[in-house]
């Protein structure tokens, strides 16, 4: 069995590049974090995340291939995720089970600092590479790919991705 790097990446609410549209020629960007809070919960479901990802690693339920793995999804009413979709393929099936797998294992995802409402989407943004410069490679590619999908309008942007 292969040993693999999994990480799951957040960069839609890490740091937001917008421009005001009153802004002179000479224009800077403005750059908006998110809360502490926000960040400590995100860190928190992240390893959640990523102990769901070992386990499915040490469990040899899936012998996942390197690659990008998005899912998306809703919560249900105990705050477990439902309506699971990938939104981004790795191209590799084992990988996006084992993608699906963990990210249907989390828990607690409604106690966040801020008040998610019915319908909020979610986004869990996975890596899985075989070698740190692999990883390197992948989440240069995954921040190409995050700043082109928020780059597409606001409904992309109330998308809360899930990572370290």
């Amino acid at each position: 069995m292969k040993s693999l790097i999994h990480t799951a990446v957040a960069l839609a609410l890490g740091a937001t590049t917008l421009t005001p549209a009153f802004a002179n020629t000479a224009q800077e960007d403005i750059i908006v974090s998110p809360s502490r809070a926000m960040q400590a919960w995100r860190a928190d479901v992240s390893r959640d995340l990523s102990r769901n990802l070992d386990l499915a690693d040490r469990w040899g339920q899936y012998n996942s291939d390197s690659g990008i793995v998005q899912v998306r999804f809703t919560l249900d009413e105990n705050g477990r995720p439902v309506d699971l979709e990938t939104y981004r393929s790795s191209g590799s099936v084992s990988a996006d089970r084992a993608a699906m797998w963990a990210v249907r294992r989390l828990s607690g995802l409604d106690e966040g600092p801020a008040r998610i409402g019915k319908g909020t989407t979610f986004q869990a943004n996975i890596i899985f590479a075989e070698t740190r410069a692999e990883q390197e490679q992948l989440s240069e590619k995954l921040a190409w790919i995050e700043r082109n999908r928020l780059a597409l309008g606001s409904i992309e942007r109330n998308v809360i991705a899930l990572g370290q």
